[in-house]
C-alpha cells in the first residue's frame, strides 16, 4: 500500500527513467482515449437521426389520425411550376388538415440540374430553396412531415445522401431518418403513432432506389436486404406489444393469445410487380392513363412478406404520374398516391394528393379492458368496402380519398373490372433494359384481328373459286358452240 501511496506523491520513484518511461505512455494513451471520447460525443451530437422529433399522436377529439400523401413533386422544372405546385401544397394542407404529411419521393426534378441555367437563368440551380418551398407549407402549419427517397431525387447538385440530411436539419417536424441496418437503402425507417403510452399504428418509410435492383437493370426495388430488416424489425415490435399489452391486461400466463399488433402502413416510391396482378385480376378503382406500371425489375418477395402480416393494412406508392388507382391484393389496399405537383408530366387531370384515414372506435370490445391511456385499440381485421374505398371492423375504419386541386374531393373513381382473357402486365422497364410499351392488350382486340384474316382468306377463296368456276363455264360454252 505504502509503495502506490508513494508513487502518487510528488518525489520520483527509485527508477526515475523507467518511471518517465511509462508515464508517458499513459499520458499518450489517456489522451488517445479522451480523443476518443470526444469524437463519439461529437458524432452523436452532429448526428442527425439523434435529433428530438416530434411524437405523433392519435387526434384526441376525433380519435382518428390523418395523413397527407404527396408524390412527385418534382420542383425545380421552372419557378413557375415550382410556385404553382407549393400553393398546391398549401390548399390541400389548409382543407385537409392532417395529422403528417408523408413525401413519396421524386420531389425534386434533379435531373433537371444539368438544364437548369435555361430554367432558371436569373438565380440558377438551389436545392436548398427548393427544399425549402416544399416543406414550407408544412412548416408554415406545424405539420410533421416524412420523406422517402425517389429515384430523381439525388440526380441534381446533392446526392441522395445530401437530400437526406437536408431534410433532417427540418427536425423536430422532420421526421425523416437514415437507414441503420439495410445496406446502401438511405431511408428505411419507422414512425410509431401512440395513443397516451402505448403504440396503436405503425408507419414504414421504405427506400426502393433508382435503376438497379439487386445488380438487375432497371428500375429500384426493396431488396431482400431490406425486406429482412423489415421482418426483424417488425418481430420486434410485435414482442414489445404484446408484452405491453400483457402487462396492461395481465394474461394469466405466455401462453394466452396475443393481442392483436397495431395496424401498419407502408409507403415508399416505386410500385412493386404485384401492382400488374392487382390491375389485370381484381377489381380497382381509379385512372391507369400512364405509360404502363414501372415497377421493380425484380420481386425481392417483399409484398409476400406483408401479406403473412394481418396488421398490415395498406401500401402506397406513386413513380407512374398519370396512375392513382387502387384495389385489395390480398387483404392489402394497394395505392397510387396522385400526382402532387406541376413538373414533368401528368397527372392527365387535376393535381392532388392521397388521403389516408386511419379512425378508432371508442366502444371497441379491445378498448374496454384498457386504461384510459390505452383506450384507443389496436387493430382487428378490416372488411374494404369498394364503394367508399374503406376497410373497417369493430375497432375501426380505414378510408382513403383523393383531394384535387381546387378542393375537389373524389370519393368515387371510376371502377375498372377484372378480366380473366386479359394479358398480362409488364414493368415499363425489363429486366434487360428494353421498354414493354404494350402494357395491356385484351384478347378480343386479337381475336378481331385474327376474324379478320380469316374472313379475307375465305373471301380470296371463295373469288378464286367463283372465277376458276366461270372459267370452267365459259369454256364449256365455247366448246359446245364450235
Amino acid at each position: 500500500m505504502g509503495i502506490h501511496i508513494g508513487r502518487m506523491m510528488s518525489w520520483p520513484p527509485l527508477n526515475y527513467h523507467h518511471y518517465h518511461h511509462h508515464r508517458h505512455h499513459h499520458v499518450l494513451v489517456s489522451f488517445i482515449y479522451l480523443f476518443l471520447f470526444s469524437l463519439c460525443v461529437c458524432a452523436q451530437f452532429n448526428d442527425p437521426n439523434s435529433q428530438d422529433r416530434r411524437r405523433l399522436h392519435v387526434n384526441p377529439s376525433t380519435s382518428s389520425f390523418k395523413i397527407v400523401q404527396f408524390t412527385d413533386i418534382h420542383m425545380g422544372t421552372g419557378h413557375e411550376d415550382d410556385t404553382k405546385s407549393s400553393q398546391l401544397l398549401a390548399s390541400i394542407l389548409d382543407v385537409e388538415q392532417p395529422d403528417l404529411v408523408v413525401l413519396t419521393g421524386d420531389v425534386i426534378s434533379g435531373d433537371m440540374f444539368r438544364q437548369s441555367t435555361s430554367v432558371y437563368p436569373k438565380t440558377g440551380w438551389n436545392t436548398k430553396a427548393l427544399w425549402d418551398a416544399v416543406v414550407s407549407p408544412m412548416k408554415t402549419r406545424n405539420i410533421p412531415w416524412a420523406f422517402v427517397m425517389g429515384n430523381h431525387d439525388g440526380e441534381g447538385d446533392y446526392n441522395m445522401r445530401h437530400i437526406v440530411q437536408l431534410d433532417m436539419t427540418y427536425a423536430p417536424l422532420s421526421l425523416t431518418q437514415t437507414s441503420r441496418a439495410s445496406g446502401n437503402k438511405l431511408t428505411d425507417y419507422h414512425i410509431p403513432v401512440y395513443n397516451g403510452d402505448d403504440i396503436v399504428l405503425n408507419i414504414w418509410m421504405l427506400d426502393s432506389g433508382d435503376y438497379m435492383c439487386e445488380s438487375q437493370y432497371g428500375y429500384g426495388c426493396i431488396s431482400s436486404q431490406q425486406v429482412d430488416w423489415f421482418q426483424k424489425t417488425s418481430t420486434k415490435l410485435d414482442n414489445n406489444h404484446h408484452l405491453r399489452q400483457q402487462q396492461l391486461q395481465s394474461f394469466p400466463s405466455s401462453s394466452s393469445p396475443s393481442p392483436p399488433s397495431p395496424p401498419e402502413l407502408v409507403f415508399f416510391h416505386i410500385p412493386p410487380p404485384e401492382v400488374t396482378d392487382l390491375f389485370r385480376s381484381q377489381r380497382t378503382y381509379g385512372h391507369f392513363k400512364d405509360e404502363g406500371i414501372c415497377c421493380w425489375a425484380k420481386n425481392t418477395g417483399f409484398l409476400k412478406a406483408l401479406t403473412n402480416r394481418p396488421s398490415v393494412k395498406g401500401v402506397f406508392f406513386g413513380h407512374d404520374h398519370s396512375n392513382d388507382f387502387s384495389g385489395m391484393y390480398e387483404d392489402i389496399l394497394l395505392a397510387y398516391g396522385r400526382k402532387s405537383g406541376y413538373g414533368s408530366y401528368g397527372p392527365r387531370g387535376p393535381p392532388g394528393a392521397r388521403i389516408i384515414n386511419m379512425e378508432w372506435s371508442s366502444s371497441s370490445p379491445s378498448s374496454s379492458s384498457l386504461p384510459p391511456s390505452s383506450s384507443s385499440p389496436s387493430s382487428l381485421s378490416f372488411d374494404f368496402d369498394p364503394l367508399s374505398l374503406s376497410l373497417s371492423s369493430e375497432s375501426g375504419v380505414m378510408k382513403t380519398w383523393i383531394r384535387e386541386e381546387g378542393g375537389n374531393r373524389v370519393d368515387d373513381q371510376p371502377l375498372h373490372r377484372a378480366w380473366a382473357r386479359m394479358t398480362a402486365l409488364h414493368c415499363c422497364e425489363m429486366d434487360d433494359g428494353t421498354k414493354a410499351r404494350h402494357h395491356w392488350v385484351p384478347l378480343f382486340v386479337c381475336e378481331i384481328i385474327i376474324l379478320i384474316v380469316c374472313q379475307l382468306v375465305i373471301w380470296f377463296r371463295v373469288m378464286k373459286r367463283n372465277t376458276v368456276a366461270s372459267r370452267i363455264s365459259s369454256s364449256s360454252s365455247s366448246s359446245s358452240s364450235s
